[in-house]
Order: structure tokens, then C-alpha cells, then sequence
């Protein structure tokens, strides 16, 4: 379980720094970006879920932590994924 932690920090951190910066380049790789990066946070999501469901114990907290971590980073790039669609709705992206 050590593993998990740390890694849902680095999911966090990841999120926060896209969710600022998700506007400043227009161009479709960011666009791909917004889509899957909530698809792939919520999957690790999910997957924290069921791992904190089998432990027991001192184990369940530290999954429970995890999972409400990669729940925090799923909900921020949900923001992201929102933020991109206002922005493409709203400025010109015809070259």
C-alpha cells in the first residue's frame, strides 16, 4: 500500500497544474488531454475504491486516504474537462 499514496499525491498535484493551465494553448492535443485525463483519474479512482473495500484494518486507512485523493484529482479534471469546453464554445479556433 505504500505504493498508492504517493502516487494519488502525484495525481493531485498533476491535476492542479492542469486544471490552471488548460486554457493557455489552443491546440486539440490539450483538447485530448481534457477528455482522457478524466477518464484515466477516474479509473484510478475506482480502482482505490475497490482496494479500499478488501483491506482491513490499518491498511483500509491509507486506502481510504488514497481514494479520496484520486477522488479530488477526478473531480478537478472533471473542472478542467468543463473549463476547455467553455473556452472552445467561446473563442474562434478556425486557422
Amino acid at each position: 500500500m505504500t505504493y498508492r499514496l504517493p502516487f494519488a499525491v502525484l495525481y493531485l498535484s498533476i491535476s492542479i497544474l492542469f486544471v490552471l493551465a488548460v486554457n493557455r494553448q489552443a491546440n486539440v492535443a490539450r483538447t485530448i488531454q481534457s477528455i482522457l485525463f478524466p477518464a484515466v483519474f477516474g479509473l484510478f479512482a475506482w480502482d482505490d475504491w475497490h482496494s479500499w473495500q478488501a483491506a482491513s484494518g490499518g491498511q483500509a486507512l491509507w486506502h481510504s486516504i488514497a481514494f479520496a485523493l484520486t477522488c479530488a484529482a477526478f473531480i478537478l479534471m472533471l473542472i478542467a474537462l468543463a473549463r476547455r469546453l467553455w473556452w472552445l464554445r467561446r473563442h474562434s479556433h478556425a486557422d
